[in-house]
């Protein structure tokens, strides 16, 4: 496979978010099959950077703006003098969890999104993954830097 600049870019990003990384805290989750977590956000008391290792059945972490969010409740709310185009520019995406899998995500990725997992696995990742089983419970290490420690 050839390297694209785009390639290159992402790598040499990724190791510039990964250079000054030393994690200082680490969560393990067992989720039961047909469990996820809602979408959020880790908040600022982390650094921007977050390490994933998934385990046992596979699952698709879902990345949803956080502007779009504001933007539903502030339809709901009724306010129409704000841009809410403007806020709905990002998209939604999905990251296949494939077990014994690292995900590393950080920079727009970790301020400008929610991740969170859905409560079934999709049929896209039992076909991305036919080696993991697509149900079982799923276990997940994750690796972060608490700020100010």
């Amino acid at each position: 496979e050839t390297a694209t600049a785009a390639d290159d870019a992402a790598h040499a990003s990724l190791s510039r978010a990964l250079e000054s990384f030393e994690a200082n805290h680490a969560l393990v989750n067992v989720y039961d099959d047909g469990c996820g977590i809602l979408p959020h956000e880790d908040g600022p008391l982390y650094a921007p950077v977050v390490c994933v290792v998934s385990c046992g059945a596979s699952r698709s972490m879902r990345f949803e703006p956080k502007r779009r969010r504001e933007s539903m409740t502030m339809t709901r709310m009724g306010d129409e003098g704000r841009d809410l185009q403007a806020l709905d520019a990002l998209s939604s995406f999905e990251v296949c969890l494939p077990a014994r899998s690292l995900l590393v995500f950080y920079g727009a990725a970790y301020t400008d999104y929610l991740h969170g997992i859905d409560d079934e696995t999709s049929a896209e990742d039992a076909r991305r993954d036919a080696t993991s089983a697509s149900r079982g419970p799923r276990v997940s290490l994750t690796l972060r830097r608490v700020l100010n420690m």
